[in-house]
C-alpha cells in the first residue's frame, strides 16, 4: 500500500475513534481527500523528519495549484524514523486557509505556534458539529 494511501486511512481511522463519520474521496484529482457526513472536506499531507535539518517540510498545493478554497481543514501527518523504521507520529490540525505553498515545522513552532494544532482533532469535531448544526 502506497504511504500517503496508508496515511488517509490511519487519519480517516483517528477521526472514527472521535465520533466523525467520514469516508475516503478516492480520485486522484480531488482538491480533498477525506469527506465528512455534515461535509467538510479534509486534505491530508504526510512528512518526514529530515534530521540534517531538523524540520519537516509539507507541501499545500496541489499539482503545482493552490486549491485551499475547496478544503476546510489539512491534517499533516509529522512522521519521525529511527534506523529507517517509523517510530512516532504527530497530527498537526490546520483550518484552511493557510496561505502558504509550503508549511516546515521545526521542533520550536510545534511548542510554540503549533501547540493548539498539535493532535487537535476537537478542532475538526467541533467543525463538524457545527456544519452538522447549521444544516439541521
Amino acid at each position: 500500500m502506497p504511504n500517503w494511501k496508508r496515511v488517509e486511512y490511519l487519519v480517516a481511522y483517528n477521526l472514527r475513534r472521535k465520533g466523525v463519520k467520514v469516508r475516503r474521496v478516492g480520485k486522484v484529482r480531488s482538491p480533498f481527500d477525506l469527506l465528512t457526513k455534515s461535509g467538510l472536506k479534509i486534505e491530508v499531507k504526510a512528512a518526514e523528519y529530515k534530521p540534517r535539518r531538523r524540520v519537516w517540510t509539507v507541501s499545500i498545493q496541489r499539482y503545482g495549484k493552490m486549491t485551499e478554497q475547496f478544503v476546510d481543514y489539512y491534517v499533516f501527518m509529522l512522521s519521525m524514523s529511527i534506523f529507517g523504521r517509523p517510530h512516532k507520529r504527530l497530527y498537526v490540525i490546520v483550518p484552511s486557509p493557510v496561505k502558504q505553498r509550503q508549511v516546515v515545522f521545526t521542533i520550536h513552532r510545534l511548542l510554540t505556534r503549533w501547540k493548539d494544532n498539535v493532535d487537535g482533532w476537537a478542532l475538526i469535531v467541533e467543525g463538524e458539529r457545527l456544519k452538522a448544526r447549521a444544516a439541521a
